[in-house]
């Protein structure tokens, strides 16, 4: 039987809202049970946020910081597994323009197009259609005797965050709110909701919401459109976790199944608080208005071997503190699959840290946000070098401490200017020498 590899993946899920990674009150329970049949990573990194070079990332093997790889996707990594004899399938959820971006390092592309919005069926999201399209490629390629990559592309959690009515209002009492129940919780394509008037929300139970959720008292002040949009998150969060627990079924009803390696992995978080002193950021500002904060830039990664290999099953249900990064994706693939990856390959394979058969495979992480701004992500430290807002000004330096500075809150350049200059070295040092910033 051929050896094969598929990997989930979603463009956008915040960490906080995944039940294997410490969220014990929203409903994933497909991610959990996953995490408990795999290996879970508590440090894996993004190697670049903006959306547009994502898939450069995973398939590259490269950062793509500062500048995306000129090649364009005729030289990924990717298309290195094709011409040594692998089959590489994409199925995705994408738009029009997308596609042309994403589909040439694969030998063949599926598209799914489905509806966001809060009077849409379950069946008619993204996501449904996905995972279906997912299922008929299994069932028709049963056959098939060719070593493969299945790379299953979801967006994650879209903006809007509009989930099917049913999921709508599965945690608005979680988020101190209570919906109106005279009518929809939302109008179609808004992010608002309606409030009886005599209905004023008790302070013990908003201060209750704060603890939860591990904010501050300034955090949980915040106005009631953001708490339902992080309503609408978590909800939304419930909804691809119920579509990946059928797909996760059927991967494992295949008849590939004792020979697959499967990951699971995100592109992205999303920043919803900009500081302890500060309130939740604007509905229109969600985005993030600090660049490669850690609830951006700290993504998802579950890997599950198969018991193939003996020993590898013991592995099940373990963490790993290891720093790792979306470029590390292609790399384990590769090994797994048994073909070689190229020489400009910055990732390297996660098999062996699974096997413990060593404790780290990156000193530091680099990292962009495809707008100038990089960082350098080491076991106990953030460094971030942002350029100026005007031109012609300093550069933005910023060191947090991690991992209890959990919203990068303590910016201690100035306490910590030795770790400053040695973190600024080990950063352009990494970088071309013709790319890299100006100190």
């Amino acid at each position: 039987m051929p050896m094969r590899a598929v990997v989930i993946s979603g463009d956008h899920w915040h960490i906080d809202f995944q039940g294997c990674y410490g969220n014990d009150w929203i409903e994933t329970p497909a991610l959990q049970k996953l995490g408990s049949e795999g290996v879970v990573f508590d440090n894996c990194f993004a190697a670049c946020v903006a959306p547009e070079l994502t898939a450069r990332a995973w398939w590259t093997g490269r950062t793509q910081v500062p500048t995306p790889d000129a090649g364009g996707p005729q030289t990924w990594e990717l298309a290195r597994l094709k011409s040594l004899g692998v089959r590489t399938v994409l199925i995705t959820e994408a738009s029009a323009e997308h596609i042309a971006e994403v589909a040439p390092p694969f030998d063949e592309v599926h598209v799914v197009r489905g509806e966001d919005d809060l009077d849409v069926r379950e069946t008619e999201t993204p996501i449904a259609h996905l995972v279906r399209r997912a299922e008929e490629w299994l069932k028709d390629n049963g056959a098939d005797q060719r070593p493969t990559l299945l790379w299953i592309r979801s967006r994650g959690i879209p903006v809007p965050w509009l989930p099917p009515q049913g999921f709508a209002d599965l945690y608005l009492e979680d988020y101190a709110l209570v919906p109106d129940q005279s009518g929809p919780v939302a109008g179609p394509n808004e992010a608002e909701v309606e409030f009886p008037p005599e209905v004023e929300f008790p302070e013990d139970e908003l201060c209750e919401f704060a603890e939860e959720q591990d904010l501050t008292p300034e955090q949980a002040r915040v106005p009631e459109e953001t708490r339902f949009a992080l309503a609408m998150y978590a909800s939304y969060a419930s909804l691809l976790d119920r579509w990946l627990g059928r797909l996760l079924r059927s991967l494992g009803q295949d008849r590939h199944a004792s020979q697959t390696l499967l990951l699971f992995t995100t592109g992205a978080g999303q920043v919803f608080f900009p500081g302890e002193s500060q309130p939740a950021v604007d509905l229109a500002e969600l985005e993030g208005t600090t660049p490669l904060r850690d609830e951006l830039i700290q993504t998802a990664l579950i890997v599950r071997l198969p018991d193939m290999v003996a020993g590898d099953a013991d592995h099940a249900g373990t963490r790993r503190p290891a720093l790792v990064q979306s470029i590390d994706i292609l790399p384990t693939v590769a090994e797994w699959l048994a073909v070689p990856v190229g020489t400009q390959v910055e990732g390297r394979s996660v098999l062996p840290l699974i096997r413990q058969a060593v404790e780290q495979i990156h000193e530091g992480l680099l990292l962009g946000d495809g707008d100038g701004a990089l960082a350098l992500r080491i076991p106990d430290a953030l460094y971030v070098e942002t350029p100026p807002a005007e031109e012609g000004g300093d550069l933005v330096v910023s060191l947090y401490e991690k991992p209890h500075d959990r919203w990068d809150v303590a910016n201690v350049a100035q306490q910590q200017p030795g770790l400053v200059e040695e973190l600024s070295e080990r950063l352009r040092s990494r970088l071309p020498r013709e790319q890299g910033p100006s100190p």
